[in-house]
């Protein structure tokens, strides 16, 4: 009885790590689908930020670098945010570690929460 608690201790400890990963991986999708509507909104603000643009220009006023750094920010991130979802999208043979990729998708399907934070941030942060 004492040897079968710390050997159910480790199975579970260990499940529980698997589980965790495999997670991050099979949900990608539902993340994968938020980051495609937080970019979208985040290209909404930014279409609507060159219309101001080009309004002001044409009553000569300059461009703020506050803007243009802003801008520069975006066109990192939304390039970014492209590249991982069209590698978490593309199709796979059975599984998700059925693929030569199987290693990428699983770093990629770690950076998606933290970019769709960068995402969300930024597009909070452009109203200028």
């Amino acid at each position: 009885m004492d040897f079968v608690t710390p050997v159910a201790n480790g199975i579970f400890s260990l499940y529980d790590a698997v589980a965790s990963r495999i997670s991050l991986v099979v949900g990608s999708d539902k993340r994968v689908r938020l980051l495609v509507t937080v970019l979208g909104e985040l290209r909404d603000v930014k279409d609507d930020l060159r219309r101001r643009i080009k309004k002001a220009d044409l009553q000569r006023l300059t461009c703020m670098s506050q803007v243009r750094r802003w801008i520069q920010r975006l066109q990192v991130i939304e390039a970014e945010a492209s590249s991982i979802i069209e590698d978490l999208t593309e199709k796979r043979s059975c599984f998700w570690c059925c693929t030569a990729k199987c290693k990428s998708i699983y770093k990629r399907s770690m950076r998606l929460p933290k970019k769709i934070q960068e995402v969300d941030g930024l597009k909070k942060r452009g109203s200028f």
